[in-house]
């Protein structure tokens, strides 16, 4: 009858994840799932304690994070089944989205044009504009090398390994991009 605070500190001790993933884990855990359940017995967390949890959450975070957290939630107490101190998982399955997401349209030009127009120093016109006509990241655009940059021929390249700028708990570091989900993706004809 041990507390989720308690399954988390056992938890962490044998889950193997790189420092990005630590750092979102810690956050999300000190933010948002200790606050609420961290005191709660693990064979005492409901499936309406969970569906009540998103509820909560949905209240200030957007879909996205809600999924997220929820999925480290729904992990803690995987892996809790998986070591035999709770029978099931109450938060399997809790439908965290109530409908599509809007796909935004993108900026047109004149809309890129006038937010570099604000933009005093010509090189963050150029992230802008970068940004805005490849769908770069913020983290893929401050890692581009100039290696991977071939001007000439119009191409930019991201490193799989090290092509983008990360930070975690203060630290700088070059890593892989982010994957991207399959719609994400394009080329150009």
């Amino acid at each position: 009858r041990i507390s989720l605070t308690e399954w988390v500190t056992i938890w962490e001790t044998g889950h193997q994840a790189g420092p990005a993933k630590r750092a979102t884990y810690d956050s999300y855990l000190r933010t948002h799932i200790l606050p609420y359940f961290g005191a709660t017995p693990i064979t005492k967390i409901t499936r309406q304690d969970a569906k009540v949890f998103v509820k909560h959450l949905k209240q200030r975070l957007a879909d996205r994070t809600v999924a997220d957290v929820m999925s480290l939630l729904s992990l803690l107490l995987r892996e809790a089944v998986a070591d035999r101190r709770i029978s099931f998982n109450p938060a399997h399955g809790i439908r965290v989205s109530t409908g599509h997401r809007v796909e935004r349209s993108p900026a047109t030009a004149q809309q890129i044009n006038r937010i570099t127009d604000c933009i005093r120093r010509r090189s963050d016109q150029i992230l802008v504009i970068t940004a805005a006509y490849t769908g770069m990241r913020w983290g893929e655009l401050a890692g581009l090398a100039k290696a991977n940059t071939h001007l000439g021929d119009g191409l930019l390249s991201i490193h799989p390994q090290v092509g983008a700028l990360h930070e975690v708990g203060g630290q700088l570091y070059l890593g892989p991009p982010n994957p991207r989900p399959p719609s994400a993706t394009s080329t150009c004809p």
